[in-house]
């Protein structure tokens, strides 16, 4: 990596992109407004730090003094580079300057915001090379995990919006007869850090039809709810979070086993594919239970009461051919449970039933 940086006063050029850093920086370069007290600020402030090179801090002091150009482009030492280069973006986003490092593709901001957005991760990576680097803070993880997400759900229309409370951040985007949900949550605490995922679908058809048989003594928001940890083993407890590079697990758990069943119920009759199919979205990690749950649609049932009945709703609503059987599967199920009964599923068909009367 090159060890080139370029500041500048925050109040000359705040960008919001990175591009518009790097054409706004070319209109900066050819400015002279004479010493900037900040750029002598930074330069003391790195001279007083023992880890760094102290040859090299005083140079930036002698440079500091004196220059008269808007954009101040330091060179950073070879030796102890990464940490180097940590030092100087908090104290130089601490005096409210930006720096761009064109090797890195990055900007930093003052108040320690990173374009494009979409590297802070790679920024968390990088200095997190360093042994002395603290281990991050619960509200650290939430803040970033909320913006990667954030990042990673927009192409899929999914926006922030505060739907229930008890979470970090909340997505949402509306479907045909209702919404999908996509939440985290940080749990723990430091330094056994986890991460919590839960997607959600509503179906405002079937949960008006479920209201009508059961009323609201039972009620949930989303027909369909899974968090798609469960894939790689984690049912409730959330993935760990130890260092940045776990957040990478946390967007990867979500792209494979999050959006894909989402996307399905989004289609006309997926919703039953989906509810009622329980080969199609199989766990396949290891040291699986015998008894636990062994796919999606399973691991739903298996929450009972008598929401665990929904899936009858959903292969009513799309004629399935297959509903006779599912009854018949579910009614096996609730003879071993005690939170729902044989008589909760017989009052369902025969109220679907009689709605085709």
């Amino acid at each position: 990596m090159k060890n080139d940086l370029s500041l500048w006063d925050s109040t000359l050029l705040t960008p919001t992109s990175f591009d518009q850093a790097r054409l706004g920086m070319a209109s900066l370069e050819a400015q002279r407004p004479g010493p900037n007290p900040k750029f002598l600020a930074l330069a003391q402030a790195l001279r007083s730090q023992p880890r760094l090179d102290a040859g090299w801090a005083q140079t930036l002091v002698d440079q500091a003094a004196q220059r008269p150009e808007a954009v101040w482009s330091m060179s950073l030492p070879a030796k102890g580079l990464i940490q180097t280069l940590q030092a100087v973006v908090q104290q130089a986003t601490g005096l409210g300057l930006v720096v761009w490092s064109e090797p890195l593709g990055m900007v930093f901001l003052p108040g320690g915001g990173v374009m494009p957005p979409a590297m802070q991760l790679q920024w968390l990576e990088l200095t997190a090379q360093l042994s002395a680097s603290p281990p991050l803070t619960k509200t650290e993880v939430a803040q970033l995990t909320a913006t990667l997400m954030r990042e990673q759900l927009a192409p899929h229309g999914f926006v922030p919006r505060r739907i229930g409370e008890d979470w970090d951040a909340q997505f949402f985007r509306p479907t045909r007869d209702g919404y999908q949900s996509v939440q985290m949550r940080v749990i723990g605490e430091e330094p056994y850090l986890r991460c919590v995922v839960s997607c959600g679908h509503r179906s405002d058809e079937v949960e008006s039809i479920f209201e009508q048989i059961f009323g609201q003594e039972i009620r949930r928001p989303e027909t369909f709810w899974f968090n798609p940890s469960i894939h790689i083993g984690f049912r409730n407890g959330g993935i760990p979070i130890e260092n940045a590079s776990d957040l990478r697990r946390v967007l990867d758990v979500l792209a494979r086993h999050g959006l894909p069943p989402l996307d399905l119920a989004r289609e006309p009759g997926g919703l039953n594919q989906l509810m009622n199919e329980p080969a199609r979205f199989p766990f396949s990690y290891p040291n699986l239970h015998p008894q636990a749950p062994r796919n999606l649609a399973d691991e739903y049932v298996s929450n009972g009461r008598n929401t665990c009945l929904k899936p009858l709703i959903v292969a009513w609503l799309a004629k399935s051919p297959a509903f006779e059987s599912r009854v018949e599967d579910l009614r096996r199920f609730v003879e071993q449970r005690v939170d729902v009964s044989v008589g909760e599923v017989e009052r369902v068909v025969g109220w679907l039933r009689g709605m085709a009367g």
